[in-house]
């Protein structure tokens, strides 16, 4: 008797987090600022990735040289390339959600 209780809670409990998740997210559609931006991170995102790649292969070749100097520098220089990629990136998902 004590199973058959637990085996008909269970669905019971289960059911109650999928209502929530069934619950339709009003997202606000882009403004016109927003727009904008979306169209303009398209461009900003593949010269980022451009730069990035440009200074990789610049780092490979410091690299093989032995300038470890010039490394040192490409590297922090690649650092903030990176992260300033990454956000736009995140800002575009953000974004195209919306859209």
């Amino acid at each position: 008797a004590v199973q058959e209780e637990e085996e008909e809670a269970t669905p019971a409990v289960a059911a109650a987090p999928s209502k929530e998740s069934d619950a339709p997210k009003k997202l606000l559609k882009l403004g016109y600022r927003e727009k904008q931006e979306f169209e303009g991170l398209d461009g900003e995102i593949e010269e980022l990735q451009a730069e990035t790649d440009k200074l990789q292969a610049e780092l490979d070749g410091c690299s093989a040289s032995g300038d470890y100097m010039r490394v040192e520098a490409l590297a922090g220089d690649l650092a903030k390339v990176e992260a300033s990629l990454e956000m736009k990136e995140t800002r575009w998902l953000e974004l195209a959600e919306r859209a």
